[in-house]
């Protein structure tokens, strides 16, 4: 519907193709995958392998990051290294 009205928003054409139809288009994709695995996990009581567990369904590129924390053996997300150089350029 919104791709076929987005005039009637305050969206560009793009914004709704790419934004807004494209995130919807996507969380619809996940969903029957996550109803399994909140099933397994919550209703089973049964692990999930980490490879084919969904994380995010908003950001398709998020893993289980192991960081020792006392209170928080996991952690979802992404891991970023910063690294400093001593050369000047």
């Amino acid at each position: 519907m919104l791709a076929a009205h987005w005039e009637q928003t305050h969206w560009t054409r793009r914004q709704a193709d790419r934004g807004a139809c494209g995130g919807l288009d996507q969380v619809l994709e996940l969903l029957p995958r996550a109803q399994k695995q909140a099933h397994e996990r919550i209703i089973g009581g049964r692990q999930v392998d980490n490879a084919r567990k969904i994380l995010s369904l908003y950001e398709p590129d998020i893993h289980v990051v192991v960081r020792g924390k006392a209170n928080a053996e996991v952690e979802f997300g992404n891991t970023v290294l910063v690294a400093e150089n001593s050369q000047a350029s």
